[in-house]
């Protein structure tokens, strides 16, 4: 998928939710968090472990508990050594998520589910010894489900703690590699009114 295409796409994805926003008394919800992210590769795992995740969102509260929304995630750049020769390496991966979900909250407490489409940038960069700059750097469109609870101290404030999975499988050269995985977390939202 080219760039422009990308950016049509999420252009109108923006533009689709914030029409349906100002045609409508809907509310919406914004938050942001971060978590710990773990990717299923078992070689990409071993040389860089695990991450930090830094998550924001926004979703359009609908009828009957119903939300859409977005959600972009940032990760630090992790470095590792590959090969026998240990060559210093980086890598990279973040994600744009659409998504649909449902939120069950008959007090104070919501149970929620999420289930969506995502775009993932990931970059990998090796300097070989005779190489310099080695690198894959690639879009793949993923899948995304998650899960968690909100206990809403303030009808306009929430803590979250969630569980996610991406499913995101790639072939750099030819080689299948699965960068999906879990991501474990806590957030801090607002409800807009």
């Amino acid at each position: 998928m080219s760039r422009p295409a990308r950016h049509r796409i999420a252009a109108g994805l923006l533009a689709g939710l914030a029409l349906a926003g100002s045609a409508s008394a809907l509310d919406w919800r914004v938050e942001g968090g971060a978590g710990w992210r773990s990717l299923n590769e078992p070689g990409i795992r071993r040389t860089y472990g695990t991450s930090v995740a830094v998550p924001f969102g926004f979703d359009l509260i609908l009828r009957s508990g119903w939300e859409a929304g977005l959600r972009f995630e940032w990760a630090p750049t992790r470095e590792g050594a590959l090969g026998i020769y240990a060559s210093a390496a980086r890598f990279h991966l973040l994600g744009l998520e659409a998504a649909v979900s449902r939120e069950l909250r008959p007090g104070v407490v919501g149970l929620y589910a999420r289930a969506g489409a995502g775009l993932y940038h990931y970059r990998q960069t090796v300097d070989y010894a005779y190489v310099q700059d080695y690198k894959v750097d690639r879009f793949a469109p993923g899948a995304v489900i998650a899960a968690g609870l909100r206990v809403y101290p303030w009808p306009f404030l929430y803590l979250a703690a969630d569980a996610k999975y991406v499913i995101l499988g790639v072939s750099p050269y030819d080689v299948s590699v699965d960068l999906g995985g879990w991501r474990l977390g806590g957030s801090l939202g607002f409800v807009i009114k």
